[in-house]
């Protein structure tokens, strides 16, 4: 049986932001790219649902050849991005926009232009001093550019575990120049609509469509049991003016972990969901989202055959024999351009 909840939230008390900010184009000081303790975040059992009839569940173990890992790599140019940081896994992601590079890392950011002379760079702990963090345990983060709204987004989640709190930090840039000013949003991860949780938000997604952002969790329990996946649903013209205030969230829908949520590079008014198998399929699962942010709909759920696929094979790295893990085959990020 799947349930499925839906709350319009008004963000009174529990809301934090807009506040806005101008970035300094100045780099920052080197030692601010660093942390002085390596993160390794805990191990995370999350359930896997039954394949559907037919699927391939046939995997490999194999490494892969070749001196950069990547097969008919054809790099036009290359700069030096965020030095390591001390955090396991660094979480690199990197987005552009016209005359802009971002990039954000576990647990720092930094912009440069297309040559790649750096412009800006920080810990993301000062990047949202905005919203006043409770700590400087702000991870998971993630970078895009909206082409359709001229926005970049810089999403990151927040936690303090003493004090069992949990927020989505977004950051969305007034326009298209990243080294402008920011609109910051404090959004409370442990509420699921409006109803208070025991629970706080980890592996998110971020997407977006013509109308909406698109926030995905996998919701844990303070002792780091796995509860359910989160869709948290955002107005894009509130969020990208100063003005948003309201959310809506979907959540605790049986069989399911891991949502990627879609970033539309064109036009559509509708948002597509994409979860994948972490140790391989021919099958994935899909979700539409449709209507208005003050009113979605999220469909049943679609069974979407594709050729077998398997988690990725461990990576070379370049001055090294021994091969890097390369994870599972969970999504990362889903990119929509019709």
């Amino acid at each position: 049986m799947r349930i499925l909840l839906l709350f319009l939230l008004s963000l009174s008390g529990r809301y934090e932001g807009p506040v806005t900010v101008e970035l300094s184009p100045l780099p920052q000081p080197s030692d601010n790219l660093a942390v002085p303790d390596m993160y390794i975040p805990p191990m995370m059992s999350l359930p896997e649902e039954p394949q559907p009839q037919g699927s391939n569940l046939e995997r490999w173990n194999y490494q892969r050849d070749g001196s950069t890992g990547i097969p008919g790599d054809n790099t036009i140019t290359s700069f030096q991005g965020i030095f390591f940081t001390g955090w396991f896994p660094p979480d690199v992601q990197i987005a552009a926009g016209p005359g802009y590079v971002g990039e954000v890392v576990n647990s720092n950011i930094a912009f440069y232009d297309t040559l790649g002379n750096l412009l800006y760079s920080n810990t993301l702990y000062n990047f949202f001093s905005p919203l006043s963090p409770s700590n400087n345990f702000i991870f998971d983060p993630k970078i895009a550019y909206d082409p359709q709204g001229s926005r970049w987004l810089v999403l990151a989640l927040q936690q303090n575990s003493g004090i069992s709190e949990s927020n989505y930090y977004l950051a969305v840039s007034q326009s298209s120049n990243p080294l402008g000013s920011w609109y910051y949003y404090a959004l409370d991860a442990t509420l699921d609509g409006s109803t208070p949780s025991n629970n706080w938000a980890d592996y998110p997604g971020l997407g977006f469509n013509d109308w909406g952002i698109f926030i995905t969790s996998n919701q844990f329990d303070w002792n780091g049991s796995f509860s359910y996946p989160k869709l948290r649903v955002l107005d894009k013209a509130a969020a990208y003016n100063g003005t948003l205030n309201s959310w809506q969230d979907f959540w605790n829908l049986a069989y399911s972990s891991s949502w990627k949520p879609a970033q539309c590079l064109t036009s559509s008014q509708t948002e597509y969901i994409l979860r994948s198998y972490w140790n391989g399929s021919s099958y994935i699962y899909g979700w539409k989202v449709t209507g208005s942010a003050a009113s979605p709909s999220l469909s049943t759920r679609y069974d979407i055959p594709v050729a077998p696929y398997n988690p990725p094979p461990n990576a070379s790295q370049y001055g090294g024999s021994i091969a890097l893990n390369s994870g599972d085959a969970r999504m990362q990020d889903v990119t929509y351009k019709d």
